[in-house]
């Protein structure tokens, strides 16, 4: 099965490390991060960077309504 949608829950080191160069390679809005509000609010006005680039993220609250990302089983 190939993965077409990603959701990151949270936006510490490890978020940005793995979600940087997944919205590279995904098509925008295939990779989502999970926050609250205000940090979403934050997070766009002050951006996010990785290694000094600016990271082009899709954000969304958890209380909105969408489609599930793809299941995932690590083996």
């Amino acid at each position: 099965m190939e993965i077409q949608t990603v959701a990151i829950v949270g936006l510490g080191a490890l978020g940005v490390l793995f979600g940087h160069p997944l919205s590279k390679e995904l098509p925008e809005g295939a990779l989502r991060i999970v926050a609250d509000r205000d940090r979403i609010g934050r997070y766009e006005r002050e951006g996010v960077y990785c290694n000094g680039e600016k990271c082009r993220f899709h954000y969304v609250a958890p209380e909105e309504a969408g489609n599930p990302a793809d299941p995932m089983s690590l083996r």
